[in-house]
């Protein structure tokens, strides 16, 4: 086999673990949110929706050509950090921390700057939303090991085991 094509055929096998792997981080952050609800949040039942971002608060996927400066500036969803990709929609691109609408980059690995965004929240002492309380500490208690965990989120573990 002419030695090219073996490179071409390996990068593609490379490039394609790559894409497996982020989906598979993404599905896991989904999974993690959606079993680890805040004790008490109502659950508003609005019938049928089309639901467009399933990590909505903590992660934002953006257009690439859009300004990441003017999109977190007019940014109003919530006031706390979240993580801001310029990519398509669970992709991954150039990722950047919002903070106080303010951007710094945050490089384009999705998982070191998701993780940096969690460093963020216990750094700086900011109080999680409390729909996505749960959600964080996971990564804070469990994770991280840098804080005690919620009940919810021990039970969580004790399900995966």
């Amino acid at each position: 086999m002419d030695p090219e094509v073996q490179e071409a055929l390996l990068n593609l096998k490379a490039d394609r673990c790559d894409v497996e792997e982020l989906f598979e981080f993404i599905r896991t952050l989904v999974i993690v949110k959606d079993k680890n609800p805040t004790r008490g949040a109502k659950r508003a039942i609005q019938g049928p929706q089309k639901i467009t971002n399933h990590l909505d608060h903590i992660i934002e996927w953006i257009n690439p050509e859009d300004d990441v400066e003017q999109f977190a500036s007019g940014y109003t969803k919530t006031k706390l950090p979240i993580l801001i990709v310029k990519a398509p929609q669970y992709e991954e691109g150039a990722t950047y921390i919002r903070l106080n609408k303010r951007v710094f980059s945050a490089g384009c690995d999705i998982r070191r700057a998701f993780l940096l965004l969690v460093q963020t929240y216990f750094i700086f002492k900011f109080k999680f939303e409390p729909s996505l309380a749960n959600f964080y500490n996971f990564f804070v208690g469990a994770v991280l090991t840098v804080d005690n965990m919620t009940t919810t989120v021990n039970n969580f573990i004790f399900q995966l085991n």
